[in-house]
């Protein structure tokens, strides 16, 4: 919508006028080599003067509502695009009122000047550090706690995601800043909310695009940067104070046991693909990560009152798990032990890369017409829900058995009830209804 206003400037000096006019408008482009699509910008007028400056967004020119100055619709295309044009409405509105407490002459093209950081009268105080800086100082600390397990905070592959979010954080700031660096004093909480929105839109791969949960990831990253920074006094402010972590809880496709029990029984023309179905097999018994499964040795095994024990420290966590091992899984183990590919690895399992893991899943899955992505992920959760927590199993034992740090960590993946449940938990609630009526009217 076009906002106008009038500036009331109570300061007489320098002759300056101490009223002026102050509209913007959001108005639409037409591309040149395509007339169906066209460029947003936001038109600044004061006094009768104008300036446009570019929201680096093109639509559909029939999409555009010039009335409301809006998308049309209320998918999420239109409400990221209005999100953005009213960003950029509060943006302008306030580079006008820091010119106007700063008592600096306040034009269209200063406007545009400070809403872009070029006004030549803004002060730009430093912290003396830059973003650049404080990831190298990040992967440097991580990168040398790697070769200490106990000193060491983030795995390699949590490592690897950092790479994913620096990469994020360089693109933006080239977007935003037209640099690929800059002082963290730069970063401020307008920038946080402009970053979550460059992530959702401008993806790295534009065949893979980043939403709901990967966003969530890269700014908790970030946030955490920001953390180290200021508890290293880089920052007396944090700019991610005010910031809410939104993650989108989902309700993940989990294997059920006429599933697993099809897995099972399941018999293959092919070596491979039974071997990789016993791998399965066997983790949906014990719930451990892939490479806790392929690294698993006959030291992890111990006998405790006639019950085979697997004591492991997860590679993820460092978490000590300790998982009774059944009589099935046990005959998963005594078949491949002894294989010469087992023992010239020195581990229970022959070793079998993740994408060849993964791989004859999906075969097995597409034959056994299961509907589900069969993953190491899928076992660990039915490891832990329909084996143990549906079979009475307390929460705080499947926490340990997981090698989970924290319990809450288990909660949030695995305490949500379901059909079944609530069938289990309230199966004899008629019965026992029924017999607190007979005895009321038995006693009338």
């Amino acid at each position: 919508m076009k906002e106008f206003e009038t500036i009331s400037n109570h300061f007489k000096w320098c002759g300056m006028r101490t009223d002026k006019s102050f509209s913007i408008d959001f108005i639409i482009r037409k591309d040149k080599q395509d007339k169906t699509e066209g460029y947003l910008f936001a038109r600044v007028t004061v006094n009768g003067q104008n300036t446009e400056i570019s929201l680096k967004e093109k639509i559909k020119v029939w999409d555009w509502d010039s009335r409301s100055e809006t998308v049309k619709g209320k998918n999420k295309y239109a409400k990221s695009i209005n999100d953005w044009i009213d960003e950029v409405r509060y943006k302008i509105k306030e580079s006008r009122k820091a010119l106007e407490t700063n008592r600096h002459p306040i034009t269209a093209s200063t406007i545009k000047e400070h809403y872009e950081g070029r006004h030549t009268s803004q002060k730009a105080p430093t912290s003396g550090h830059t973003i650049k800086e404080l990831i190298r100082f990040h992967n440097k600390i991580e990168g040398e706690a790697q070769h200490n397990e106990e000193a060491a905070k983030l795995k390699p592959g949590t490592m690897k995601n950092y790479g994913a979010t620096e990469k994020y954080l360089t693109n933006f700031m080239l977007h935003k800043y037209k640099k690929e660096d800059v002082d963290l004093l730069d970063f401020d909480y307008q920038a946080v909310l402009e970053l979550e929105y460059y992530i959702r839109n401008f993806p790295i791969k534009q065949s893979d695009p980043c939403l709901g949960n990967g966003v969530y990831k890269h700014m908790e990253r970030v946030m955490k940067l920001f953390g180290m920074a200021r508890s290293m006094r880089w920052l007396t402010d944090n700019p991610f104070e005010l910031y809410e972590l939104k993650k989108k809880r989902t309700v993940k496709e989990r294997l059920t046991i006429q599933q697993f029990v099809a897995i099972e029984n399941g018999v293959f023309n092919d070596d491979k693909l039974n071997y990789v179905r016993d791998l399965f097999i066997y983790d949906c018994y014990v719930g451990v990560s892939y490479v806790d499964l392929l690294n698993l040795e006959e030291g992890h095994f111990v006998e405790m009152e006639d019950t085979l024990f697997c004591t492991i420290y997860r590679q993820k966590s460092i978490e000590r798990a300790g998982i009774p091992v059944p009589p099935a899984a046990i005959a998963i183990m005594n078949k491949y032990a002894n294989t010469p590919a087992a023992v010239a690895g020195g581990k229970i399992f022959p070793y079998i890369s993740n994408q060849d893991f993964n791989r004859n899943l999906k075969i097995i899955a597409g034959i056994l017409n299961i509907p589900i992505n069969l993953c190491t992920r899928k076992a660990r959760d039915f490891f832990a829900k329909e084996l143990n927590l549906k079979n009475g199993v307390p929460m705080e034992t499947v926490s340990k058995m997981l090698g989970h740090s924290k319990i809450s960590t288990t909660k949030e993946n695995y305490a949500d009830v379901d059909e079944e449940k609530i069938i289990d938990d309230t199966a004899h609630v008629q019965e026992r209804f029924n017999l607190k009526k007979k005895k009321i009217l038995q006693a009338v």
